[in-house]
């Protein structure tokens, strides 16, 4: 819708900030303030006539948790500033887009209750909104797109030791997303878009320690009753399309493994069911995620 005609870059992580600490033996705090930022910027020249193109991305969130541990709750809040700026400083004046208030604010938490000496649940919660609001800097254009996506995701996870060496854990929840966006000021390319989705994941996997340095996982989960609505007015002119559909089960497929050759280090490989049958050979497929942790 037209106010997007170029993208910024996307920001690329430069640091993390965290301090946290112990009030007494049942209450941890922590905080963290990050950046993010990515400049692609240049200048290019055409006979008499330079460009120069601002081209950038910066972004800080600050976060902050408490750990509850007698009853088992934890929750976290995280509030996030992006600024970017894709601009062209032509001869006739600047061409392009700027941030506009864009924001996001983000609520988890999760609660861990003790069953039996095997057994033990765990629920998490996710709220989060996100606003992404721009505005065209070209002269004489006061064009603004407004950008609004809600998340609300709820799991509840059930886990419980079959033999010593192996676990079984079942989940599901919900998991729903809300989205529109408006073009304003831009006649007569003026419009609205908005649509929803609700999916209400099955999943199921097993854990087993092959050897105290080995474990191997296998998982499966079913997207069930996935409802989507969409709703579009035309950009230009007055006529729309909507429709809702329930889409079919989806079907996902992971295996993965954990290796710790010494009590500091945990390596992790995840192979998805999109790598592992559509890669081009099975390395494609066993490179899908691999994670390396060393405490200390």
């Amino acid at each position: 819708m037209g106010v997007h005609q170029s993208t910024p870059p996307a920001g690329v992580n430069q640091f993390d900030l965290f301090y946290g600490i112990g009030l007494g033996e049942s209450i941890d705090i922590g905080v963290r303030l990050s950046r993010k930022g990515n400049d692609q910027s240049l200048s290019s020249s055409a006979g008499t006539v330079t460009t120069d193109i601002e081209n950038y991305t910066s972004e800080y969130e600050v976060e902050g948790g408490v750990v509850l541990k007698d009853i088992g709750l934890d929750i976290s809040m995280a509030l996030g500033f992006p600024n970017y700026r894709n601009v062209s400083n032509l001869p006739g004046g600047d061409s392009g887009i700027e941030d506009d208030g864009a924001f996001y604010l983000t609520v988890q938490g999760g609660y861990n209750l003790e069953l039996d000496d095997i057994s033990k649940l765990r629920i998490t919660g996710y709220l989060g909104t996100f606003n992404n609001n721009s505005k065209r800097v070209d002269k004489g254009s006061s064009a603004k797109r407004d950008e609004s996506l809600l998340a609300l995701n709820a799991l509840v996870t059930y886990d419980t030791k079959v033999t010593e060496t192996t676990t079984l854990y079942l989940a599901t929840g919900i998991a729903y997303t809300s989205y529109a966006a408006e073009l304003k000021n831009d006649v007569p390319a003026t419009g609205k878009e908005e649509s929803s989705r609700l999916l209400i994941p099955i999943i199921g996997a097993v854990e087993a320690e092959v050897t105290p340095e080995w474990t191997a996982r296998v998982g499966a989960s079913v997207e069930n009753f996935a409802i989507y609505s969409y709703r579009k007015d035309e950009i230009v002119g007055t006529s729309s399309n909507e429709y809702s559909t329930t889409s079919p089960m989806d079907v996902g497929l992971n295996i993965g493994l954990g290796y710790a050759p010494i009590e500091a280090v945990d390596i992790d490989l995840a192979v998805r069911q999109g790598n592992l049958f559509a890669g081009n050979n099975l390395l494609d497929g066993f490179s899908s995620k691999i994670t390396g942790t060393y405490r200390f």
